[in-house]
């Protein structure tokens, strides 16, 4: 299988708005020229709020939220059965619950009949035993580092779903200790969050109505929430975490995720070029069937309809126009750019040389190191006979002898890449590998 350009019609075309620059030489990522373990993001520096539904400004939360936990004080109700299903690892016996007269006025005033911040747990009028397990889930969450947007929980973010299903587990009697174990070990540090439960959200669970309607099945949600979650935070992004987040999604939830234009907004306004590239080259994991140019979607979309209609999120495409696609999707480079970029090509003497040229393929490039035990990686440098470990969205070339490569991927970093051919799993499909599991020199 060749990764070839293939001319259809004329040898010629006319560019549109001045030529594609060609790269120079050095290791390059296309969009040339996260750390932490945060889950939400915050507002306050000293507080912060976790809710269920949409409801008042950030600000009026807030200064709700500190009216309702200056009222008088008691333990939790039902910290028993609560603590019997929590297990010894979290304890609930430090909760401070506040009910009815000033908490009252509190909930009324966000909208809601129960909310928690840091340790202390509000409740508008006596709960039941599912409400009480659910706010002190949240307890437990923010103990262990939960950062909210806007210092204020949402209406069916990840936090809610995971406080539902722990106090799900309360109510039946259950253990919720492997549950709430997931938050152990992320480290504290993050200022007191407020996580509300929504009066219309009760409501709605009463009449056994869902909280918010949505026309999506439900699997081809959660990796889309779950991203958001980890997006819409106040501190840095865990991109790794996010990265196998994604490769564990089935391939539904994915294209639901690459559909999602407001999630594609937020991927570009929180990760950096390199890291939002590699996200959205990941989301294509799975889909995208291996075509070369010019007789498939991606050439029809960019260069026949300049970038016109629906995008080709479900396509045929090649190696390299897959990794021109989610630097499109990154913001680096236009249609009008990937047109330019093709227009280029076809008035050369050889497209495919040109092509290659213009991505940033040259023998003087580092070759591929396999990241060191130490962390160091290879050496640096560009020029014949040194290599490097690829770093975030980097693209690798795969030389197995001629003039140009024979394919090219992008690097996630490390040893693992994301690429659009059917070796070596066959299957025809963008898919994640290992750097070293196709043949030839990598630059």
């Amino acid at each position: 299988m060749s990764h070839d350009f293939k001319r259809s019609g004329s040898t010629s075309s006319t560019a549109i708005g001045g030529s594609a620059s060609v790269a120079a030489p050095g290791k390059r990522t296309l969009t040339e020229g996260a750390y932490g373990d945060a889950v939400q993001r915050k507002a306050s520096p000293v507080e912060m709020v976790q809710r269920r539904g949409a409801g008042p400004a950030t600000e009026q939360v807030h200064a709700a939220a500190a009216r309702g936990i200056e009222a008088p004080a008691t333990t939790l109700p039902f910290a028993a059965q609560i603590q019997a299903s929590f297990g010894p690892r979290h304890d609930v016996s430090s909760i401070r619950a506040h009910v009815g007269g000033g908490a009252a006025e509190a909930t009324a005033a966000m909208g809601a009949s129960a909310y928690a911040t840091g340790n202390e747990v509000v409740f508008g009028g006596a709960p039941d035993l599912h409400t009480a397990a659910h706010e002190a889930a949240h307890v437990v969450q923010q103990a262990h580092g939960v950062s909210l947007y806007g210092g204020v929980g949402q209406a069916g973010d990840g936090y809610e779903r995971h406080a539902d299903a722990v106090a799900d587990r309360v109510v039946a009697g259950q253990s919720a200790a492997d549950l709430l174990d997931g938050f152990a070990g992320k480290g504290g540090g993050a200022a007191a969050g407020v996580q509300r439960r929504s009066l219309t959200g009760d409501l709605l669970a009463l009449f056994g109505a869902p909280a918010r309607a949505s026309t999506a099945a439900p699997v081809q949600m959660a990796l889309s929430d779950t991203l958001r979650s980890s997006l819409e935070i106040y501190g840095p992004v865990n991109y790794n975490a996010i990265i196998e987040m994604i490769h564990a999604a089935p391939a539904a939830e994915r294209q639901a995720a690459m559909n999602d234009a407001t999630l594609r907004d937020l991927i570009n306004t929180r990760l950096t070029a390199e890291w939002a590239q590699t996200v959205f080259s990941s989301l294509m994991e799975g889909s995208q069937k291996w075509k070369n140019p010019t007789g498939n979607d991606f050439f029809d979309f960019f260069v026949t309809r300049n970038g016109d209609g629906p995008l080709p999120n479900t396509a045929t495409m090649n190696c390299w126009e897959s990794i021109l696609y989610a630097a499109f999707l990154a913001r680096q480079v236009s249609a009008s750019w990937i047109r330019t970029f093709y227009n280029t090509a076809l008035g050369a003497s050889d497209p495919n040389q040109m092509i290659w040229q213009q991505l940033g393929f040259s023998t003087s490039l580092p070759t591929y190191a396999a990241p060191s035990t130490s962390g160091t990686g290879g050496g640096v440098g560009a020029g014949s006979g040194t290599t490097r470990t690829p770093s975030v969205g980097q693209l690798l070339f795969y030389h197995t002898g001629g003039a140009v490569p024979g394919h090219v991927a992008v690097s996630l970093g490390g040893d693992q890449a994301i690429s659009l051919w059917n070796q070596p799993n066959n299957v025809d499909a963008v898919q994640r590998i290992r750097v070293t599991d196709l043949a030839g020199t990598v630059y």
